[in-house]
């Protein structure tokens, strides 16, 4: 019997599959106008991959800082530094990078 062979999926369409699940589960997170919550803002250490756990408020003060305006974010936003307190316990003021994903 032979197998049939499946095309590695794109990371366009794994990001289309993952947006079709979250709109099912959270449509009113999807509608027009409806600001993103910034608490979904993932922040990683662009290091070592770990994920960086603020207080309350630090994403919206590091935002406003670097200027940028919340409604402009979505789901394909993530906040990346150049280090954290594991990695490199001698960096005391690291650099933060907004990168969007597609």
């Amino acid at each position: 019997m032979m197998q049939r062979h499946h095309p590695k999926p794109t990371l366009a369409s794994e990001r289309a599959a993952a947006r079709r699940v979250l709109a099912d589960l959270f449509p009113e997170a999807f509608e027009v106008g409806l600001a993103f919550d910034l608490s979904l803002l993932y922040a990683e250490c662009g290091e070592c991959g770990r994920p960086l756990v603020w207080p309350v408020n630090v994403t919206r003060l590091v935002l406003k800082h670097a200027g940028v305006a919340p409604e402009s974010l979505d789901y394909s936003h993530l906040l990346r530094s150049n280090g954290c307190a594991v990695c490199s316990p001698e960096l005391t003021d690291p650099i933060i990078t907004l990168v969007r994903l597609m």
